[in-house]
Protein backbone atom coordinates (compact mmCIF):
# COMPACT_ATOMS: atom_id res chain seq x y z
CA UNK A 1 0.00 0.00 0.00
CA UNK A 2 1.47 3.43 -0.98
CA UNK A 3 1.05 6.40 1.54
CA UNK A 4 0.45 9.54 -0.36
CA UNK A 5 2.56 12.11 0.28
CA UNK A 6 0.90 15.58 2.07
CA UNK A 7 0.93 18.41 0.61
CA UNK A 8 3.58 21.03 3.20
CA UNK A 9 2.22 24.27 4.51
CA UNK A 10 4.36 26.17 2.18
CA UNK A 11 3.63 24.54 -1.12
CA UNK A 12 0.00 25.00 -0.32
CA UNK A 13 0.96 28.62 -0.40
CA UNK A 14 2.86 28.75 -3.20
CA UNK A 15 -0.34 26.56 -4.76
CA UNK A 16 -2.82 29.29 -3.54
CA UNK A 17 -1.04 32.13 -5.12
CA UNK A 18 0.00 31.02 -8.65
CA UNK A 19 -2.33 33.31 -11.26
CA UNK A 20 -2.80 35.16 -8.44
CA UNK A 21 -0.69 37.45 -7.78
CA UNK A 22 -2.54 40.60 -8.18
CA UNK A 23 -5.63 39.63 -5.71
CA UNK A 24 -5.33 40.48 -2.74
CA UNK A 25 -4.59 37.98 0.37
CA UNK A 26 -4.77 40.17 3.47
CA UNK A 27 -5.08 43.08 5.33
CA UNK A 28 -2.58 44.66 6.73
CA UNK A 29 -2.45 48.13 8.65
CA UNK A 30 -4.80 50.05 6.88
CA UNK A 31 -4.26 48.61 3.49
CA UNK A 32 -4.28 45.05 1.58
CA UNK A 33 -1.35 43.06 0.64
CA UNK A 34 -1.69 41.57 -2.62
CA UNK A 35 -0.30 37.27 -3.02
CA UNK A 36 2.66 38.86 -5.09
CA UNK A 37 3.69 41.65 -2.82
CA UNK A 38 3.48 38.66 0.35
CA UNK A 39 5.29 36.05 -1.46
CA UNK A 40 8.21 39.00 -2.26
CA UNK A 41 8.48 39.80 1.25
CA UNK A 42 9.23 35.75 1.82
CA UNK A 43 11.53 34.93 -0.83
CA UNK A 44 13.59 37.95 0.93
CA UNK A 45 13.25 36.40 3.77
CA UNK A 46 14.10 33.15 2.34
CA UNK A 47 17.24 34.65 0.84
CA UNK A 48 18.13 36.30 4.55
CA UNK A 49 17.92 33.02 6.42
CA UNK A 50 19.95 31.55 3.72
CA UNK A 51 22.67 34.25 4.00
CA UNK A 52 23.00 34.17 7.73
CA UNK A 53 23.65 30.22 7.22
CA UNK A 54 20.18 29.08 8.08
CA UNK A 55 20.17 25.00 7.37
CA UNK A 56 17.71 22.62 7.20
CA UNK A 57 16.56 21.24 10.78
CA UNK A 58 17.15 24.69 12.70
CA UNK A 59 14.81 26.47 13.99
CA UNK A 60 13.83 30.29 13.96
CA UNK A 61 12.16 31.92 17.69
CA UNK A 62 9.98 35.10 17.33
CA UNK A 63 8.68 37.72 19.35
CA UNK A 64 6.68 39.70 16.99
CA UNK A 65 2.81 41.14 16.69
CA UNK A 66 0.30 39.05 13.81
CA UNK A 67 1.89 41.02 11.08
CA UNK A 68 2.79 39.65 7.49
CA UNK A 69 6.46 39.55 8.39
CA UNK A 70 5.47 36.86 10.70
CA UNK A 71 3.94 34.96 7.27
CA UNK A 72 6.91 35.64 5.30
CA UNK A 73 9.18 34.49 8.26
CA UNK A 74 7.46 31.14 8.76
CA UNK A 75 6.74 30.56 4.86
CA UNK A 76 10.60 30.97 4.30
CA UNK A 77 11.68 29.05 7.10
CA UNK A 78 9.80 25.75 6.41
CA UNK A 79 10.86 26.15 2.84
CA UNK A 80 14.36 25.88 4.24
CA UNK A 81 13.16 23.11 6.32
CA UNK A 82 13.58 24.32 9.37
CA UNK A 83 10.54 25.03 12.18
CA UNK A 84 9.33 27.97 13.45
CA UNK A 85 8.34 28.89 17.03
CA UNK A 86 6.25 31.64 18.02
CA UNK A 87 7.06 32.80 21.43
CA UNK A 88 4.85 34.75 24.01
CA UNK A 89 6.62 38.02 25.38
CA UNK A 90 3.72 38.31 28.35
CA UNK A 91 5.31 34.79 29.82
CA UNK A 92 7.52 36.48 31.58
CA UNK A 93 11.22 37.15 32.03
CA UNK A 94 12.65 34.37 33.59
CA UNK A 95 9.98 31.88 31.47
CA UNK A 96 10.98 33.27 28.15
CA UNK A 97 14.57 32.84 29.24
CA UNK A 98 14.07 29.05 29.69
CA UNK A 99 12.05 28.88 26.67
CA UNK A 100 14.82 30.34 24.40
CA UNK A 101 17.24 28.34 26.23
CA UNK A 102 15.22 24.97 25.45
CA UNK A 103 14.33 25.92 21.92
CA UNK A 104 17.82 27.05 21.07
CA UNK A 105 16.72 28.70 17.68
CA UNK A 106 18.99 29.78 15.15
CA UNK A 107 17.82 33.31 14.89
CA UNK A 108 15.26 35.59 17.16
CA UNK A 109 13.53 38.58 15.99
CA UNK A 110 11.63 40.84 17.90
CA UNK A 111 9.57 43.70 17.31
CA UNK A 112 11.33 47.22 17.99
CA UNK A 113 10.08 49.51 20.59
Amino acid sequence: METKRQERLEERFENEWKGRNAENCLWWDGSWWSWSRLNSLALHCEEKLKEAGFEKGQRIAFILPNSPIVIALSLACWKLGGAVAPVNSRSGHENLIETLRVLDPAALFVATG
